[in-house]
Formats: structure tokens, sequence, C-alpha cells
């Protein structure tokens, strides 16, 4: 699970760097399942303090 500290018009910065960087060069594949956005009482879209959760499923390569 991803951590997302920024307006929500930036969440794909932190989706690129998710699959462009993180996934490209981990041990671990993408399942096709859906991601998720958990988002709580930190979240505020407009917000620059605003944070939200991202979740992608995944299993050993």
């Amino acid at each position: 699970m991803f951590e997302h500290r920024r307006q929500a018009r930036n969440v794909d910065q932190t989706v690129n760097y998710i699959y462009g960087t993180w996934l490209a060069t981990s041990p671990w594949r993408h399942t096709f399942g859906a991601d998720l956005e958990i988002s709580g009482d930190r979240w505020h879209a407009t917000s620059a303090d605003s944070v939200m959760h991202y979740a992608s499923p995944v299993v050993p390569a």
C-alpha cells in the first residue's frame, strides 16, 4: 500500500511511480485485480496536506 500526500490532482504522479518505477523493479507482479484508492478523515481533495492510500493487488513474480 502506498501513501499519497498531495492534492487529488497529483495522484497520477503516485500511480506513475507505483507502475513505472516500483513495480517495474520489484520482485512483485500485478494480479490485474482492481486497484483501491482509500481515503479517510485526512483526505481533503484540494489540500496540499491531504493523505490517501493507494493499494494495488500484487503477488510474488
